[in-house]
């Protein structure tokens, strides 16, 4: 008998060789992921009413997500921000859950878990985005400023 959920995060043999193969081309994959952050840095950087994710400069860093932090007095919701982009045929996703919002950890509320919790929002991050993409992502979360 289990009393609590479990996890078994080990790889199947197919994800282990798609890691496997992906692990040929893995300089080139971070030098996309590089210049892709470095894109939306510079299309993102004069805009205000937000925090995009900060890396410090003795960091080399291989970005999986792009997270920025909404500040609710300058754009809606974060929900509402996703369903706007979702219309305009872009992919976001919620930053994270904190665990009081997942009955599963039956954890305690925190204050500023719940508030950085609702105001993340992750952008299209992925290195077959082009300049183009990147452009029009950004326009379009710039676009819902209130």
């Amino acid at each position: 008998m289990h009393h609590v959920v479990g996890h078994n995060f080990r790889l199947t043999n197919l994800v282990a060789a798609v890691g496997c193969a992906q692990l040929e081309d893995i300089e080139d994959g971070i030098q996309k992921r590089q210049t892709l952050y470095k894109l939306y840095q510079e299309k993102l950087s004069t805009a205000s009413g937000f925090q995009i994710q900060h890396i410090h400069d003795e960091v080399e860093p291989v970005i999986w997500a792009l997270a920025i932090k909404i500040d609710p007095k300058f754009f809606p919701e974060r929900d509402v921000i996703m369903a706007k982009m979702k219309e305009a045929q872009i992919e976001t996703r919620p930053g994270f859950y904190p665990f009081s919002e997942i009955k599963l950890y039956d954890a305690p509320e925190l204050k500023h878990s719940l508030e950085v919790g609702k105001n993340i929002i992750c952008l299209p991050f992925f290195p077959g985005l082009n300049d183009s993409d990147v452009d029009r992502i950004c326009q379009t979360f710039l676009s819902l400023k209130k």
